[in-house]
């Protein structure tokens, strides 16, 4: 391998690593809004004498947190994966190939698990069509 490789190897590292730096700090902030966005409703909901949906927020939590946690190590794999076929392979045509095949499955495995996750957060909970207690 000669330095033009190698450089080119730190680039995509540095760049995935800046983009996982930026997905990072995000997703930090957006967890922030959505906790105070919570607490909003929460003292809304208090205030009215409406009970609050406690099992319904965990259950639609944990469903987006597997969606998120399949896809995002999907992703993962497939870097590490494409990482070892550009240090391994050194036929062009095969690298071309064999990227193609991971990241079409890194993909596959990224829609579905999207798919399943927004399924499971649109189901109905079984008390869907009963009429809230009113505490007054």
């Amino acid at each position: 391998m000669n330095i033009s490789d190698q450089v080119a190897v730190w680039a995509m590292i540095g760049a995935g690593l800046l983009i996982l730096f930026v997905a990072l700090i995000g997703g930090l902030l957006l967890e922030r809004r959505r906790r105070e966005m919570d607490h909003l409703e929460r003292l809304k909901s208090l205030e009215m004498g409406i009970p609050l949906p406690d099992a319904e927020v965990a259950r639609v939590r944990w469903a987006g947190l597997a969606t998120i946690l399949l896809g995002g190590s999907a992703m993962v794999a497939a870097g590490v994966t494409s990482w070892l076929v550009i240090v391994r392979v050194e036929e062009a045509q095969q690298q071309i190939a064999l990227l193609a095949i991971i990241w079409g499955c890194a993909a596959g495995v990224g829609v579905v698990s999207a798919m399943r996750g927004l399924g499971q957060m649109r189901r109905q909970p079984a008390d869907a069509g009963k009429q809230p207690v009113r505490y007054t």
